[in-house]
């Protein structure tokens, strides 16, 4: 959704936006009405545009994508990330597409032999726990990627280095980058952001999980 201004008037004149296909000459259209259609704007700059329009005016930007669509390559998945960082949400999340059961792509998926049906337990299964690749990229690489780049949203600013203006207590700081380290020793992004915390926190005397 797209707001506007304060109190009222956004809401009032988001309706009218959509209804007419008309809007103020400063705010781009991410959706509008026509035809009795609603019509979505899926250039991906102008994404961008809305989220400096609305930090411009004091709002909190939050953003939530999903990868590892059905035949979705390596490159789509990293413009994907791309397009995350660019964002600069104060909050985003990557999410591993989960088919569920009902939905058209589920049965088309299943029709094909792609989902193999007979594996899951659509009972028990919890956010990002489905283990079927139906993209180019593995699940635990789709893992990592989600891991990694949630830590670089919350703790790093956007040029990789630790926000200075974090409102987490320490302990949390290296609790959460230490056990992203521990699971992916080898990210240089968590090594970077792992060092600075040590070197911010040195006066802590807090436990930091060493780099295998």
């Amino acid at each position: 959704y797209v707001v506007i201004g304060e109190g009222e008037r956004p809401f009032s004149a988001l309706l009218r936006c959509l209804e007419t296909g008309t809007l103020p000459e400063d705010l781009p259209a991410l959706a509008y009405r026509r035809d009795g259609l609603v019509h979505v704007n899926r250039e991906l700059d102008l994404l961008t545009e809305l989220a400096e329009y609305a930090r411009g005016i004091g709002l909190d930007i939050r953003a939530f994508y999903i990868i590892g669509f059905p035949g979705e390559t390596r490159a789509q998945i990293e413009a994907t990330r791309e397009h995350v960082r660019r964002m600069r949400a104060s909050v985003s999340a990557l999410a591993i597409y989960t088919p569920l059961p009902g939905s058209p792509l589920y049965d088309e998926l299943s029709s094909q032999g792609i989902l193999d049906t007979t594996t899951l337990d659509f009972e028990s299964l919890t956010f990002g726990a489905f283990d079927q690749q139906l993209s180019e990229v593995s699940i635990p690489e789709l893992n990592r990627i989600r891991k990694i780049d949630w830590l670089m949203n919350v703790f790093a600013d956007p040029l990789g280095n630790l926000k200075p203006d974090l409102a987490v207590d320490p302990q949390t700081v290296f609790k959460e980058i230490g056990a992203g380290l521990e699971a992916y020793p080898d990210a240089p992004e968590l090594r970077k952001l792992h060092a600075q915390a040590i070197a911010v926190y040195a006066d802590r005397n807090l436990p930091a999980i060493e780099p295998a």
